[in-house]
């Protein structure tokens, strides 16, 4: 892969280093302050101006099989990613359950009294830290984000991803540390996957746009019949899925092409 087709890496820019350093800077905040479970349930109380389901829909994003789909399109687009996407997704899948065992941070839930605060969706009680729905946000952000040279998309995709990770404590099962801690995990991965995309050639170019095709139409298709636990597919839920569908078609006619 040519450096051209994601970008230029630079390690100073603030595109590489902004998110982590101002995880870091909120997290000690926090740490030094213990205002953990206040900042938590001012945020959470959020849903109480705008109701559940703008965050039930934001929430979904953050999903495996949504961000399976989301991560597959970006591939389809950028074929020689795959290979380098897959290690580093299967690495950081990997980093993120071993520290929500070794770290056993209880939720939300499990701490506080139920009347306290308010849950949307079902409600989770251990594994806290971090958060894995934050993590695959802003692991999708930063690929997408080294894709584009647009400065309003990459502004679009890291407030997108700030929404999908803030959503996790308006629906109230997880806390700030926990948002922050799984934002720096996914940024810092999906950064790591550019990398390796940009310093070896990976070969099997026709064989990675096969297996992204097939991966696409299975997560498009799971993403349907995925019960998130909040009674039915949601709106964002469902645009994702057809978003899948048309963008396999696409692929396959490309594939056909050839």
């Amino acid at each position: 892969m040519k450096a051209q087709d994601i970008g230029t890496w630079n390690p100073a820019r603030l595109w590489a280093w902004g998110v982590p350093l101002t995880c870091g800077l909120l997290a000690l905040w926090l740490l030094v302050g213990g205002g953990q479970t206040e900042c938590f349930l001012q945020i959470n109380s959020w849903s109480e101006a705008t109701g559940d389901a703008l965050w039930a829909n934001f929430t979904v994003l953050g999903d495996g099989a949504v961000c399976a789909v989301v991560l597959l399109m970006l591939v389809n687009r950028r074929p020689s990613l795959f290979w380098a996407l897959s290690i580093s997704a299967v690495g950081g899948f990997v980093l993120l359950h071993g520290l929500k065992s070794a770290c056993a941070v209880s939720r939300p839930p499990a701490v506080l009294q139920s009347g306290a605060f308010h849950v949307i969706g079902p409600a989770r009680h251990t594994e806290s830290f971090p958060s894995g729905h934050s993590a695959m946000a802003f692991f999708a952000a930063a690929l997408a984000v080294r894709m584009t040279s647009s400065r309003a998309l990459r502004w679009t995709c890291v407030v997108l991803a700030s929404v999908v990770a803030l959503s996790r404590v308006v629906v109230g099962v997880h806390w700030p540390l926990d948002i922050l801690g799984g934002a720096a995990l996914g940024w810092c991965t999906g950064l790591a996957a550019v990398r390796l995309a940009e310093r070896r050639s990976w070969g099997h170019q026709q064989l990675a746009e096969r297996l992204g095709a097939c991966l696409l139409g299975l997560a498009s298709l799971n993403v349907f019949a995925d019960d998130l636990g909040f009674g039915s597919l949601l709106p964002l839920q469902a645009a994702v899925g057809v978003l899948g569908l048309l963008s396999l078609s696409w692929a396959v006619r490309g594939l056909r092409a050839e």
